[in-house]
């Protein structure tokens, strides 16, 4: 599923980035039931903003990914795989925008390369509107990526009841 390979290829890439404004950044932080080919999965975000930039933080299906957004790009060099990429996040417009290039290689022959943007956002009803636009090559064949998807926003869980104090025992 296209939603699932924007999610892991963002999830290989642990630092990703771009340049807003924090204010601009939207307030995206909740858990998510995502489509997907094997059935729905859980999708996490919070938001931290630090030092004037918003750091988002996501899980799903048990990878972790902080995202700064601030003003650099990020290279991710997985030399196991022979992935070398580019990642660039920013916010605009109440939408929390990233960016990522790559490439494969087999030693000195390129077997894929890759351009995604994957945009967040919020639907009126509160849930999350993720959109990917890109391409992929492999193989010698380009293929436009393009999907979009709503993950439903999880009723928050009722806090645990409150324990009435325990009495002392009382002398008598």
């Amino acid at each position: 599923m296209k939603f699932a390979i924007a999610l892991t290829v963002g999830a290989l890439f642990s630092a990703l980035t771009a340049h807003a404004a924090p204010l601009a950044c939207p307030d995206l932080t909740g858990s998510y039931s995502c489509p997907g080919d094997q059935g729905p999965s859980e999708l996490v975000i919070s938001q931290t903003p630090v030092n004037g930039e918003m750091i988002y933080s996501t899980t799903q299906d048990g990878d972790s990914t902080q995202t700064p957004v601030d003003e650099y790009t990020y290279t991710y060099n997985d030399t196991d795989n022979n992935v070398v990429s580019t990642s660039r996040s920013t916010c605009n417009a109440n939408v929390f925008i990233t960016t990522t290039s790559g490439q494969k290689k087999d030693g000195t022959t390129v077997t894929a390369s890759w351009t995604i943007t994957q945009s967040m956002s919020l639907t009126p009803k509160g849930d999350l509107q993720i959109q990917v636009q890109g391409q992929m090559t492999a193989q010698g064949q380009t293929q436009p990526e393009q999907d979009s998807s709503v993950c439903t926003r999880e009723a928050a869980k009722p806090a645990a009841p409150a324990r009435p104090p325990s009495a002392a025992p009382v002398k008598h």
